[in-house]
This record gives C-alpha cells, structure tokens and sequence, in this order.
C-alpha cells in the first residue's frame, strides 16, 4: 500500500513539472520572439526630421513583424492554456506591446486598458500607462491623452522612479502636440534625468533643445543641444546636434563664432556626407552677416557644385536663400520669383521644413508681381511715346529698330555658333581638287536649321518685299536718298524710308508692335486706365500679401495722384487712408477722407472711410433707374478689386459672354479682360474671348490689338487639324472619347518615345535658364484616332513661369501616338499623362 500511495505522489509531481515546464517554455519563446523583433526595430536608421519637434518616442518600423506576430501567438497559448499561471499578466502585456509594435495602435490599447481593470502586478500595470500613453501620442488624440495620464499618475504615488519619469516624458510630448511648449520644457526638464533609457534620454534631451530655441531661450537651447548623449546610437542625432548649435550663434548674431563652428564641422571627415547640408549653413551665416556675394556663392555650390548630392530639402532652403537675396538685395523680383518657384517645386514633402516656409506662396506673389511690373513698364512706355513730338517719337522708334535687330542678328549668330559644325579641309587633305568643303554644304544648304536662321536673318534686316532686279541697290537708295523740292519761297528736303508693309514685316519679326501706341484720346484713356490698374494691383500685393506697407503705399499714391480720372484711383485712396490708420496716423487718413470726399463723393469708399472715422454717416445718392444689364455690371464693378486677377477675369468674361452682343460696352468689357488672362497665363481662355470679339464686335477700333493678340495666339499647327480642337478649357466643345484607357488593345504609347519628346521640347533648357533642377506635369489628353492630340487639359497646378503652359502647348503641336485601336479599331480616347523632368 505505501507503493502505491508513493508512486501515485510521484507521477503527480512529474506531471505538474511538465505542465510548468511548457507553459514557462511557451512564455519564454514569446519573449524571446518580442525580444528578436525589438532589436530589429532598433537596428533601423530613424529619419529626424530637425525642422519640428522630434520624438523621444519613435513611431514603430515596419521591421520585425514575423516575431511581433510570433510573440502574440505564444502569448496568447500562455493566457488560453495556462489562465492562472503567474506569466498571465507578463503574457499580456506582451501582446499588448506587440500590437503596438505592429502598428495596431487600436488594438493594443483594448490589451492595456483590459490589464487596467485586472487585479496584475504593479510593475504591470504601470507599464501598461506608459504604452497606452505612447498609443494617445501615435493616434493623435494629445487632449485625450493628456487628460488620462494625468488622471492615472494622481491616483497612485508609489511608482517606480524611472518608469514614472518616462511616463511624464510622454506626457511633455503630448503636450508638444498642441503647442504648449513651456509646459513641455518643465516636464523634460524635471525628468530626463531620471530615464534609464539611454535612447530615449538623448532623443528626449535633443527634443528640450529643439524647444527651448523654438521659445527663443537661445543659450539654454544650445546648452541641451550640447549635453545631448555622444554614445547615442545613431551618429544623425550627434551630427544634428551639433549642427544646431551653430545654428543658435547665427541666430545670436554671433556670426564669427556660428561661422567658425560650421567651418570646422566641414573639416571633420564624419561630417563628409552632409558636406553639403554643412555648407548651406554656412551659406546662411554670410546672408545673415549681411555678406550678400557670399552667401550667393555658397548657395549654388550647394546647388551645382557640391562634392556629395545633397537632399531635396537643401536644394529648397538654398534656392529660397537665392530668393531672399534677390528680392531684398538686389530688387530682382522676376529673378526671386524663380528662385522661390524652383524651391517650391524641391519642397516636395511640406513636414519636412518649418511651418514658416512659403515658398509657394512667395512664387506665385513675385511672378504676379513681375507681370504687373511689365504691364506698367509698357503702358509707361506707350504713354511717354505717345505725348512725344512726332520728329522725336519717330526718332526713338527707329532707334529701337536698330537695337532689336543688332540683338536679333546676334542671337542668330550665336545660334549658327552653336548649331552648326563646319569642317575645313586644306588641299590634299582628302578633299577632291583642294576645294573647301563643309558639312552642312556650301551656305550650309543642307542644314535645314542653317538654312531657316538664315532666312529669317534676310527677312528681319530688308523685309518680305518681293524680289526683284536691284533691291539691293533700291534699299540704299531708299534710305540714304535726300529729295530736294524747290519751290518760290524756300526748299524742303525729306528722307524717304521704307514702305509700310516693309515696315509692318520687319517690325513683326522683332516684336515691335506701333499700333499699341495710344495715339487718340479713347486709347490714352484705355492706356492710363490699364496702367492704372495694374499698378493698383502691384499696391494691393504688397499691402496685402508681402506685407510691404511702404511700398503699397508707393503704387496707391501713383494711381490717386497721377492717374486720378482712372476707375481705381478711389479704391487706391481708401487704400491709402487704411495704411495710414493701421499706422497710427489719422492725419493722413483724414486727407485721404477728404479727397475722396471731393473727388468721389458718393461712393462706398466715401461711405466706408467716414463710418470709420466717426464722420457723419453719408447718404448714398438715391440711384436713377437704369437699364438693369448696367446696374449688374456697375455691381461688378464694385466687387472686382477685391478679388485675385484670375477671378476678376472669369467673372468679367462670364457676365459679358452672358449679354447680348447689342449691349453697347460688351466689347469694351471682353477687351479689358484679355491683359487678366494674359498675365495669368490663361492662354485658351484668352483665345475664347477673342472668338467672341471677332464673331461678335467687328467694329470695334481696337482691331489692331486684337490682330495682334490673335496672331499671338493662334494655335501652334492649324493645317494637321481643326484649330479648336487643340484648345483646353470647357468653353470650347470636343467630341467625347469613345473607349477609356484600360478598355484600348495596348497601352498609349508616344510615337519616337515621351523622353525623346521631353529632349524636343526644349523645357530642359527653359528649366535649366530657371535654375529649376525638377518639373512635375500632369494632363489629360485626348487622342484622335490617328494618334494625332485632340486636346490637353492641365490637371497639375500651374506654376508662376508658364512651363506647364509651355508644355501643354508643345503637347498639341507636337505629340503623336501609335493609334488607339480597341479592338482592333481605331478609337478616341481620353488618358492621364504624367511627365516627370530632371535635369
């Protein structure tokens, strides 16, 4: 009996043993599979991105997923076989951590706040209020999250020192979140101490640097960039550091010291990869120490030069620093323009700088500013010739012949230099009879380019005249000839010049246009009123977009003082009296209050500027009634100068394509809308409008103008296919297509390849004159069953240079496709294309 009983507590024992001894082994594999993809997660290269705050709690890699997704499933044997063991709670929480290491935020906080409301270890739960605090940061939900965890830390006080500080690390990021920056610095800085986490002590101590600069405590920020642990793992963190701290000497004004610092980082052979980054800063010193020269060299070296590719981002804030040197150097606005474009086009990913940065915003607003500038310059120029004697504006004209065509012959000159190649042989040297030969033939006749400059050169300097037996000859005589005609009482000499269309043609091929000069009372009006305008427009950019008050009121002042018969001049002299309160300076408000008073008595700026300056209310004039067409216009009127240039244009076409041709100022209005679209580049709109005045207002004394537009305009290639076909916009209809992309035999494809297509088009060269280095195209083009381009729609926003412009009419002109064929026949058809350009 006593064998029995002992033999039965033996197997019982060995039974127990090997329950234990699985469970603990199926835990242990679970840890050690969480373990394995932890270290795989750590291994990973964390991309800091030093223009926002960094995390000192990285957002988990997609690295290590078998093992996550190995450890949830021995943890999860533990908790369904093994419910009571004591690894339950540790099992858990694995799963929990494991969740989250997969990114299944959601899913590991229900295994977190479900070991919350479990009676487990303490140690557990306080580590599942550190993991669900980091599940608040990742999901954003930084009110929420700040909110528990200050709830869960004041209901207990007996936490593990480190843990708890970690926790409160989390907590000073969460509060980061929503830009409560001072309560963040007092978290890290109470806390970071205690972290055992090396990582996450050097993260958070770069994040206190990065935050206490944002806050302008300059000296604090570069002694928490300077105490950033240099056994951190990943040298980005040490390299980035460092180069903070020059940064905070720069923005000290210590620029000798912020100077020094960089020089000796660029020294350093660690540093050889980010040789470029290195050196935008210190491009960046010599900008700010008022070192312009400099600094612009150093900037397209970093640009062109540099010994190692920098990143896009460099490329962007070194671009936007040429920019700023020509905007506010130089005055180069046309050039800062591009510069700001080309560092728009580089700033692909915005999270990647300061949310300060605007270079889009600066492009757009210097390109505008640059067309308004040209339109004042010509219709300046107009103006000045118009009031010259006739002898005198003769005399200017000529000479401006002169001008365009020595510049004309020399950039076809330069032309031939570069694209033609001639091969000069001696005699004997392999040339039959010792004759001079070259490869393009003699007078370069089989250069079919040679032979169209040449052409071209002929017609700008004697015309399109007719050929005929001693031109040459006639043409000397023509203008060197003196005619001397005697009469009783005195004797005359005058000076024979060319004929009229002679003129017309030389003119034409080096863009002088004579019959914009406003030479009659109604195109001087037209003229003062366009440049009126314009120079409204540049007051209203500064004022309200740059934030340029001085110059603002530069602009306004030239319209309210020289062009004060012009429909804006009442706008710019309210303009002018709300800079002046904004300033503090009544007085001169009150000037402007009474000009308007005396001059547009009446009007809504009269009526607004007195309210505002607690005059009495006035009274508008009861209105006489009126032809409602022009009551709606008069409305319009009112509202436009508020609006940007492209809607004031597509509001003004879209009223007056609306009224009857018999409304008498229906052509006068589609007249002032061509300068809207042409400055905004809205090309095909342009080309409706002018459809409506040839169609519709024949009559109209501007014909000269529009002529000249419609020639500008016209379609690249009229003769391959109806011209309407080609033009993008709504206004023109086209037939529909008749299969979708997916439904043709085999894809679209470009007729000689679309790289070869991109080589022809000659964008390289425009980018390249742009100093842009990448362009991105996106269209919709219609393709003809021949393969022939029916028509391109832009669906990508359009930048301030027109390339996109550009390209899409190079599209039309010049692009085939092999046939759409859909089974087997052929079929228009409607495609997206992207078109990708890098220099």
């Amino acid at each position: 009996m006593l064998l029995i009983v002992s033999a039965g507590c033996t197997a019982g024992m060995k039974s127990r043993w090997t329950d234990f001894n699985a469970y603990y082994n199926t835990f242990y594999n679970a840890r050690l599979a969480y373990d394995a993809g932890v270290r795989l997660q750590e291994n990973q290269d964390i991309a800091f991105n030093p223009a926002r705050p960094i995390r000192a709690h990285p957002t988990p890699f997609r690295a290590g997923q078998a093992e996550f997704e190995k450890a949830i499933a021995k943890s999860s044997d533990v908790l369904r076989k093994y419910p009571g063991s004591k690894w339950a709670d540790d099992a858990l929480i694995t799963i929990g951590r494991s969740f989250f290491q997969l990114g299944q935020f959601f899913s590991a906080e229900q295994k977190f706040m479900e070991i919350l409301q479990a009676p487990v270890e303490e140690d557990i739960r306080e580590e599942a209020v550190l993991w669900q605090a980091r599940v608040f940061l990742e999901t954003e939900r930084p009110e929420e999250g700040i909110g528990w965890v200050t709830a869960q830390l004041e209901n207990r006080t007996d936490w593990d020192g480190s843990r708890l500080a970690e926790i409160r690390i989390i907590l000073a990021q969460l509060h980061v979140e929503i830009r409560e920056d001072e309560r963040a610095v007092e978290l890290l800085a109470a806390n970071l101490p205690a972290v055992r986490n090396r990582d996450v002590r050097a993260r958070g101590m770069f994040l206190y640097g990065q935050l206490l600069e944002r806050l302008g405590r300059l000296e604090d920020a570069y002694l928490a960039f300077d105490r950033v642990d240099r056994g951190y793992r990943d040298y980005e963190l040490i390299y980035l550091s460092e180069l903070r701290k020059g940064v905070i000497d720069r923005t000290a004004l210590r620029y000798d010291r912020s100077m020094r610092h960089f020089t000796a980082m660029s020294r350093d052979d660690k540093h050889f990869d980010q040789i470029g980054d290195i050196r935008y800063e210190m491009a960046r010193t010599w900008h700010a120490w008022n070192e312009p020269e400099r600094a612009e060299a150093l900037y397209k070296e970093v640009l062109y030069r540099s010994i190692r590719p920098t990143t896009r981002v460099t490329q962007a804030l070194a671009h936007y620093g040429l920019g700023e040197l020509n905007r506010d150097v130089w005055g180069d606005y046309a050039l800062a323009a591009a510069y700001f474009d080309s560092s728009a086009r580089a700033a692909t990913d915005p999270e990647l700088f300061v949310e300060t940065f605007d270079a889009t915003q600066l492009a757009a607003a210097y390109g505008t500013h640059t067309r308004l500038s040209k339109t004042v310059a010509l219709q300046d120029s107009l103006i000045r010739l118009a009031d010259m004697p006739r002898m005198r504006r003769d005399s200017v004209i000529s000479e401006l012949r002169r001008n365009r065509l020595l510049e004309y012959q020399e950039r076809l000159r330069e032309q031939q230099r570069q694209g033609t190649t001639v091969i000069n042989t001696t005699p004997g040297a392999g040339s039959p009879g010792g004759q001079a030969e070259s490869s393009a033939g003699f007078l370069g006749h089989r250069n079919p380019r040679q032979v169209e400059q040449n052409l071209e050169s002929f017609q700008a300097l004697w015309g399109r005249r007719p050929l005929v037996d001693h031109w040459r000859r006639m043409e000397v005589v023509r203008t060197t000839r003196v005619t001397e005609t005697t009469d009783t009482t005195r004797q005359e000499t005058v000076v024979a010049g060319p004929t009229e269309m002679e003129t017309l043609g030389v003119d034409a091929t080096l863009g002088i246009d004579l019959s914009l000069i406003p030479l009659t009372p109604e195109k001087r009006a037209a003229s003062r009123a366009e440049l009126a305008a314009a120079a409204y427009q540049l007051g209203s950019l500064f004022h309200f977009t740059l934030l340029q008050p001085d110059s603002a009121t530069h602009h306004y002042t030239r319209v309210a003082e020289s062009l004060p018969e012009t429909p804006v001049a009442p706008q710019a002299m309210y303009s002018l009296a709300d800079l002046s309160l904004n300033a503090g300076d009544t007085v001169r408000a009150a000037y402007w209050a009474d000009r308007i008073e005396a001059d547009h008595a009446g009007t809504v700026f009269h009526q607004q500027l007195a309210m505002r300056l607690g005059r009495a209310a006035v009274a508008l004039p009861e209105a006489e009634p009126t032809d409602p067409v022009a009551a709606a216009f008069d409305s319009l009127k009112t509202d436009l100068p508020r609006l940007p240039v492209v809607e004031q244009a597509t509001r003004l076409h879209a009223f007056a394509a609306a009224q009857p041709p018999q409304w008498e100022s229906r052509g006068s209005v589609l007249l002032a809308v061509m300068p809207l679209y042409l400055q905004t580049a809205q090309f095909d709109s342009a080309r409706s409008v002018l459809g409506l005045i040839t169609r519709d207002h024949p009559s109209l004394a501007q014909q000269a103008r529009v002529r000249a537009w419609a020639d500008a305009l016209a379609p690249p290639d009229t003769t391959a296919r109806d011209s309407t076909s080609a033009i993008a916009g709504p206004l023109v209809p086209v037939e529909a297509p008749g299969a979708e992309c997916s439904e043709l035999d085999q894809p679209l494809t470009v007729r000689g390849g679309l790289s070869a297509f991109v080589d022809r088009s000659g964008i390289k060269a425009l980018m390249r004159a742009s100093g842009i280095v990448s362009a991105d195209f996106s269209f919709d083009v219609t393709v003809d069953p021949d393969g022939s381009v029916a028509r391109v729609v832009i669906r990508s926003e359009e930048d301030s240079l027109g390339l996109t412009r550009i390209m899409a009419d190079k599209m039309r002109s010049d692009l085939t496709y092999f046939p759409p064929l859909k089974a087997g026949a052929g079929v228009r058809v409607a495609c997206p294309v992207d078109i990708s350009v890098q220099l």
